[in-house]
């Protein structure tokens, strides 16, 4: 053991206690800069609504900004004492939350050189707050009434939770006693059966009881003060279901919602009876797209795993665009604003929610409505896992700063963690610079993390696209001259094919790399300058290329054809727009391209699934299979659903039956198994016989929801 004399270990203190000082006095001068610069916010009208968008671009939470701001300005004027007195970050939060006395007297305590700590905050605020002996008696009063009152509620909170879980029992039994798989209507005169009645009657009577329970405790859903707006649409959303519940006749109950109901009554259940499906590997997860526009984000987010339950766009020729391109995808012809919230429940809980928007928050335009209040809409009716929202945004000059934040703001409160970013497709291999916003959210259940793409290598393989993209304009040009493009040219008369060699070689040398400017303009072009120099003549884009005869000189200018901004965009070759000149211009330009889309679709598959991929690698993959292009790919086979639960009694049967053990040593009651049981497994085994036989593989998740 090493022994240190007195004077060694006053040495090390004297040392360690100047450099803890010099460290807890740069400590503190920092905190007052950022407290200084959080301060500073408020000098703009309407600060508070930029303060979401201020927390999404420095990572800070919303809470600690307003401390930082509120220690600006508890300690204006007395900065250079704080700094002195290398006060902690705890007592800089605890003077800036004290009274203006606290203040003066633990500052004078500075100036006569006392260090300051927190618990000297406390000690002041004691002095300070001595109560007279009525008042101690009042606050004793009130304390231990509080706490009667309190353990009160709690046992009336477990008592409804108790109610509610016997509801849930009755509801599941209902299920697997009269409700049979695939049907969509029941059976002639089961309503009228004795049993059938009684078990509704049971049904009513226990959500009648649990209602009127419900609302003596936290009030009507009219009177309910939105403390935690999350929270207070989940306890909406089960008095609703117990409303309806008490409410339906015997054949409304028998086509009910089962699972949507659960799914509501779940919050006030003391268990959890609705299992979400784990997010394996081999499990897509699904996707449910608005605004789908030409397909750039649907190709994208397919091809990073997402299977597609619906998209949702409101032009006729967008949507030809992608029936034609891959029939099938479930393509749906609606304006967002027409789909009403019965639509948008049956997609409840969904993995993702993804939108192309044509404008930004609060950024309202002809023809570019602000469509983010009706996402907003969407998201609280369908609470879906994550969302993706996303829109160009390149030139722009209109930017609402303050419902940007309000947006982010909003979404915060319906449970989620939104992140605030731009990408440039040209980091991700895409040979155009145009900017593109995002929105990206993932639940706040959700035991995930956002994490925005990052790519190494995307500007080397943005040049090498840009160079193919040139051989895209000249496709009449020999191989000869390809080959022979490094030789002198031959002396002699050149023929008309000659001409055309040697500018399809000059003018690929010239315009390298080619980056293609952001937009093209519907009329002649408002980059006149750029498209030039990038070795185009924008007066119009056109359907071919420029032909043998008609180059004239070594100087001609093409004009760019509709295949190489498309390619450019990143949409694979042989992708169809079903509409003309101005409308394909539109789609093709307004899309996200696919890989892009792609490597946010990854991102967001990682927060869900806890997955990991190489996006370098993933970035130099084919977006997807061209043979595919007009015929889709085809899907898993689709099974009745049951209205059943996941979790439950048949669920846990189903998988035994398919462990292999008897059918009845797992239902021993006949007219179960033979009504509901048997039926079910012989679907699932014939569906997995298909699979097998197709190369699909079967996913019995998609069978018990």
């Amino acid at each position: 053991m090493i022994s240190y004399n007195r004077q060694d270990i006053e040495d090390i203190l004297d040392k360690t206690s100047k450099t803890l000082k010099e460290s807890m006095r740069a400590v503190a001068e920092s905190y007052l800069k950022a407290a200084d610069a959080a301060a500073a916010l408020k000098k703009f009208p309407g600060w508070d609504d930029l303060l979401p968008l201020l927390a999404s671009r420095t990572n800070i939470e919303i809470e600690d900004l307003l401390d930082l701001q509120s220690i600006a300005a508890a300690l204006k004027g007395q900065e250079n004492a704080a700094r002195e007195a290398a006060l902690s970050i705890d007592v800089m939060k605890s003077l800036s939350q004290a009274s203006d006395v606290v203040r003066t007297e633990a500052f004078d305590l500075i100036c006569q050189g006392r260090g300051l700590k927190a618990s000297d905050i406390a000690n002041i605020v004691g002095r300070q707050d001595r109560a007279s002996p009525s008042d101690l008696a009042d606050r004793r009063r009130a304390d231990y009434l509080e706490a009667r009152a309190w353990k009160m509620i709690e046992s009336s909170v477990d008592d409804l939770q108790t109610l509610v879980d016997g509801l849930v029992h009755l509801l599941q039994r209902f299920v697997l006693d009269f409700v049979e798989p695939g049907d969509e209507a029941p059976e002639e005169n089961r309503t009228v059966e004795p049993r059938y009645q009684e078990a509704g009657r049971a049904i009513r009577q226990l959500a009648s009881e649990a209602v009127l329970r419900l609302e003596a405790l936290f009030g009507r859903e009219a009177d309910a003060a939105p403390l935690d707006e999350e929270q207070n649409f989940k306890l909406n959303a089960t008095l609703q279901a117990l409303k309806t519940l008490a409410t339906l006749d015997a054949v409304d109950l028998w086509g009910a919602d089962f699972v949507a109901i659960q799914r509501d009554l779940e919050y006030m259940t003391s268990e959890c009876f609705v299992e979400d499906p784990p997010c394996r590997p081999d499990r897509p997860l699904r996707v449910l797209e608005f605004c789908a526009g030409a397909g750039g984000t649907s190709l994208g987010l397919m091809a990073a795993g997402f299977e597609h339950v619906s998209l949702i766009e409101r032009k006729r020729k967008a949507v030809a665009t992608l029936k034609a391109n891959w029939p099938t995808w479930p393509t749906k012809l609606s304006r967002v604003e027409s789909l009403t919230d019965d639509f948008l429940t049956k997609f409840r809980g969904i993995d993702l929610l993804a939108a192309g928007l044509p404008c930004g928050p609060g950024e309202s335009r002809k023809d570019a409505p602000d469509l983010y209040p009706e996402m907003l809409r969407m998201i609280q009716a369908i609470r879906p896992r994550s969302f993706l929202l996303e829109h160009d945004a390149g030139q722009r000059q209109d930017i609402d700063h303050g419902e940007r934040g309000r947006n982010l703001d909003r979404l915060r409160k319906l449970g989620y963690e939104p992140e605030e970013f731009e990408l440039d497709p040209m980091d991700f291999g895409i040979p155009s610079s145009r900017r593109r916003y995002f929105i990206v959210g993932i639940l706040s259940e959700v035991a995930g993390v956002f994490v925005v793409p990052t790519v190494k290598g995307g500007g080397d393989l943005a040049f090498k696209r840009a160079t193919a993209l040139a051989y895209l304009m000249t496709p009449h040009e020999r191989p000869a001259a390809v080959a022979q493009s490094a030789m002198p040219s031959p002396i002699g008369p050149l023929t008309q094919q000659d001409v055309y060699d040697r500018w399809a070689r000059q003018w690929r040398s010239v315009r390298r790399p080619g980056f293609l400017p952001g937009t093209l303009a519907k009329e002649e072009s408002n980059q006149p300058e750029a498209w030039t120099k990038a070795g185009f003549l924008v007066s119009e884009v056109v359907s071919d290329p420029p032909a043998v005869s008609d180059i004239v000189s070594a100087d001609f200018l093409p004009k760019i054809t509709f295949d190489v901004l498309a390619a450019a965009q990143g949409f694979p070759p042989g992708w169809k727009f079903e509409a003309k000149k101005a409308g394909r211009l539109d789609m093709i330009q307004a899309a996200l391209p696919p890989v892009v889309a792609k490597m946010v679709g990854l991102a967001i598959r990682s927060a869900l699934t806890d997955q990991k991929f190489d996006l370098e690698e993933e970035l130099n993959k084919p977006i997807v299979d061209v043979s595919l292009l007009g015929i889709g790919l085809r899907r898993s086979p689709r099974l009745r659903t049951n209205r059943g639960f996941a979790g439950t009694e048949l669920s846990h049967q189903i998988d035994r039956l398919l462990n292999g053990e008897p059918i009845g040593a797992v239902e021993p009651n006949r007219t179960r198994r033979e009504k509901i049981v048997k039926p079910l497994l012989q679907e699932i085994r014939a569906a997995q016989s298909t699979a097998s036989s197709t190369g699909y593989a079967t996913r019995r998740s998609r069978f018990i929801r």
